[in-house]
């Protein structure tokens, strides 16, 4: 036993061993969770049972007992490439293609290696017998060993062609599926590469010396299937740990069980390894739960920002055309305006008062159109980042009572009364047009949704702000409409009864406006038809 112990080789296979048996047990536990996991894992522990048998090879000295080690090795050497040869079709999905020819090819490899198997159990065909000359052990093979081997080199080369073909086929966004593909293949081919040479190829010309080679490189094998499946997401690695903790905490109860002394030791041990099977069992099933929740969570995740980018990709083009849109319609709708503003102050003449109000009508309707073009127009900017401020300092004043002035007589027509309160030399540091653009529409809502009454336009200054305030005795504003009203698209119910061509626009441009300008907007109302008071707040200078 110490002369086993001490022998660094078959120290070195005992860590294979491990590595293989714990590697297999724990990925057929997660057999159900990746294509092709099943096959990986039996061929894990075929490679077990190969090192396993060259332990025992290395170790018997006894000639008549050295033939069953010697057919394990190469039962267990044909069902490795036969269950990697399985592996890759699972993996690569081609067992579920429906192709008579592949469907032929993988019932045939099974069959022939069924043949090998038996042939090496019950005849001398493939081997013949084992010797042992000066202390060396020899194998002498049968006339079969060649189609042994060629059987072998198939099975793998087939698989590898697999592998192959799928990595070309890979596209750009397949990159984790052709990395994991890389790992398999490398190791695949390293470890196939050195069993050909040291346990085929060399043994057929009765060459033992490097033997035990084959088995102890199986290793690079596992472990780079073992790394893509980690490191690349085939099995859950928190599961796996899990469960390997929970599989090796059983072994050590069960051996200490086993190992009790007395009956009050056993019955302690028994217990407590029967609690930690169910605990254990329980937990790898939450961490399993856990896992694939997670992964569904991230799942929709990636599904959710590739929603968002879409999303994302649309409003930018809604934004372009709308801008594109609005450049377009503005042009006539400004020569519509400007024509019907021409006719009312009678520059081509008086106009007849059959046609004097159609007249009125287009011009009104095309100065509330050219409104709603620009609210669409700035919004648009204002997405796209494209919006410019030239910001310089004026008197506030002065601007509001100018825009006052001129929307008085529309108020005027309508029958209403609009006052202005306005203190003089109020200075502030904004866009004069913003301005002005935002003023007008604060006062042109007020008087398109007051049908009686007043308006009252107010500027005075507010401790460090100059405040204007536009307070209407119109349809007012319900509480819970307020909190909304400066929204894309946001109206009040019943605003759509006083004006039919407004689209919600105007006071979301507005308060994006002002707020570029270190501004703020805000409304009050005690409720419907109780009026709305508008406040806007810049910075006095």
């Amino acid at each position: 036993m110490n002369q086993f112990v001490d022998n660094p080789v078959n120290i070195v296979l005992i860590m294979v061993f491990v590595l293989n048996a714990v590697l297999a047990t724990l990925i057929f536990l997660n057999r159900g969770k990746s294509e092709g996991s099943g096959f990986f894992a039996l061929s894990a522990y075929a490679t077990s049972v190969w090192v396993v048998a060259m332990l025992y090879f290395r170790q018997i000295s006894n000639i008549e007992t050295l033939l069953l080690p010697t057919k394990t090795l190469y039962i267990s050497g044909i069902l490795i490439a036969l269950l990697f040869f399985y592996f890759s079709y699972d993996f690569l999905g081609i067992r579920k293609i429906t192709n008579t020819f592949r469907t032929q090819i993988f019932a045939f490899a099974g069959i022939l290696t069924a043949i090998s198997i038996y042939l090496i159990i019950s005849s001398k065909i493939i081997i013949n017998q084992t010797l042992i000359e000066s202390g060396n052990k020899i194998v002498t093979f049968g006339d079969g060993y060649f189609g042994y081997s060629l059987l072998m080199v198939f099975l793998f080369f087939w698989s590898f062609t697999e592998f192959f073909k799928k990595i070309k086929k890979f596209s750009y966004r397949q990159q984790l599926e052709k990395r994991q593909l890389i790992y398999i293949m490398t190791g695949t081919g390293i470890s196939i590469l050195a069993g050909l040479i040291f346990d085929i190829i060399l043994p057929a010309f009765g060459n033992f010396t490097f033997y035990w080679l084959g088995p102890v490189l199986t290793s690079i094998f596992v472990t780079f299937t073992a790394y893509s499946i980690f490191k690349h997401h085939l099995f859950s690695l928190k599961v796996i740990a899990t469960e390997l903790f929970a599989f090796l905490l059983w072994l050590f109860l069960l051996a200490r069980t086993l190992l009790s002394q007395t009956w009050q030791e056993q019955l302690i041990n028994g217990t407590l390894f029967i609690a930690t099977l169910i605990f254990g069992a329980l937990l790898i099933k939450s961490v399993i739960h856990e896992v694939e929740t997670r992964e569904k969570i991230e799942k929709l995740a990636k599904e959710l920002e590739k929603t968002n980018e879409r999303l994302k990709e649309l409003d930018q083009l809604k934004s372009e055309f709308v801008s594109l849109a609005t450049h377009q319609i503005r042009g006539p709708l400004t020569a519509i305006k400007g024509y019907a503003s021409m006719m009312r102050d009678g520059d081509y003449g008086e106009v007849p008062a059959r046609i004097k109000g159609t007249v009125d009508i287009i011009f009104e309707s095309s100065n509330a159109l050219t409104t709603v073009v620009q609210d669409f127009l700035d919004i648009s900017r204002i997405e796209q980042g494209r919006m410019k401020y030239e910001l310089t300092v004026f008197d506030f004043s002065k601007l509001v009572q100018s825009v006052g002035e001129e929307l008085a007589p529309v108020g005027e027509r309508r029958g209403l009364r609009v006052k202005l309160e306005i203190e003089p030399n109020i200075i502030v540091e904004a866009d004069t047009g913003k301005m002005r653009q935002i003023i007008g529409n604060l006062i042109d809502n007020a008087i398109k949704y007051t049908s009686r009454g007043h308006i009252i336009v107010s500027l005075k200054k507010s401790g460090a702000n100059a405040r204007l305030e536009v307070k209407d005795t119109g349809v007012g504003i319900r509480p819970e409409t307020l909190p909304k009203l400066f929204q894309k698209f946001s109206r009040a119910e019943d605003a759509s009864k006083a004006n039919v061509l407004g689209t919600g626009l105007g006071l979301y441009a507005a308060k994006k406006l002002l707020e570029a300008q270190s501004g703020t907007i805000w409304a009050e109302s005690e409720g419907e038809e109780k009026g709305s008071t508008f406040s806007v707040e810049l910075p006095s200078v």
